[in-house]
């Protein structure tokens, strides 16, 4: 049997993993006693969380249920993020996860099902310790790079065999129906700031012109 560049193999003897095979050529025992499961351990996959790839291509708006993250300060900011991994592991990747069974939308993928549940446990807990102001701010900064630990982590005790790449924030802002909210708010705190900056300019100009005057 040969195994190309860029895949890793498992060779199963009568339905149990016996032993995994790197690329190159290989001997094993005629079917059905062994046969061999190949996996591509060099491309890469992706797993959206705050959406799903069939509705973004069809132009379908997430559900609130889907797209929305409670913050630490009790407000609710709308999220989508991409998770970019590989396989590391063809062993852990083929028998690590077994099948599952989504009540309601019949069978699904098991790694896709269970790297889903990692991905919204990780934002859902990152959003609650984090005010929407700071996710606002610096959520482009701050939520991947953790997503991205704590998913890996998960997945790692869990023996799904993927490496996560990266995670990609694409969208975060507040819901459509307070999103003039907080428009108003920040539009007032910047109008502030200004206010507190040109009275400290015509302060410092009205010093300077004292001492000028002495």
């Amino acid at each position: 049997v040969t195994v190309e560049n860029g895949e890793q193999a498992v060779i199963e003897r009568v339905g149990r993993a016996a032993r995994e095979v790197l690329p190159g050529i290989h001997v094993k025992l005629p079917w059905p006693i062994e046969k061999v499961r190949r996996v591509d351990v060099m491309g890469s996959r992706q797993m959206p969380l705050g959406y799903r790839l069939i509705d973004e291509l069809n132009g379908i708006e997430p559900t609130e249920r889907r797209k929305q993250w409670l913050t630490a300060d009790t407000n609710i900011v709308e999220l989508k993020a991409t998770v970019l991994y590989r396989i590391s592991s063809a062993r852990d990747w083929l028998y690590g996860v077994s099948r599952v069974h989504a009540i309601g939308d019949g069978r699904v993928d098991p790694h896709e099902f269970a790297l889903r549940r990692i991905g919204d446990s990780a934002l859902t807990d990152i959003v609650a310790e984090l005010t929407i102001d700071e996710i606002l701010a610096s959520g482009l900064a701050l939520v991947p790079a953790e997503a991205q630990r704590r998913i890996q982590r998960e997945a790692d005790r869990l023996r799904l065999g993927v490496a996560i790449d990266e995670v990609q924030l694409l969208d975060s802002k507040p819901p459509v129906n307070v999103r003039r909210a907080f428009t108003d708010v920040e539009d007032a705190r910047l109008e502030r700031q200004r206010l507190i900056d040109n009275a400290r300019f015509r302060a410092r100009n009205n010093a300077s012109t004292t001492r000028t005057e002495a």
